[in-house]
């Protein structure tokens, strides 16, 4: 099994059983960061990370997104339009 393929059925196991909405939000923040500290130092591509990201439900409010992207970044704000 390659890291990817570990990564993904990790995450999709903690978020089926997620017992509430909070915790829900908790996992998905916390594998966020993860994916994106992977993505960072090249453990895994551009593309696995993107995959990753979208098995994760969004919170317009999840700080990873800020960090990664930074807060001034045009992609933030357009991040941010699919809640709107």
């Amino acid at each position: 099994m390659t890291e990817f393929e570990q990564l993904k059925s990790r995450i999709v196991a903690h978020i089926s059983i997620a017992k509430s909405e909070k915790r829900r939000r908790d996992i998905s923040i916390s594998w966020n960061g993860f994916i994106a500290a992977a993505a960072e130092y090249d453990e895994i591509s551009p593309q696995e990370h993107l995959d990753l990201v979208n098995l994760l439900p969004r919170y317009e409010d999840d700080p990873v997104i800020e960090i990664t992207l930074g807060t001034d970044s045009e992609v933030l704000v357009e991040w941010r339009k699919k809640f709107d």
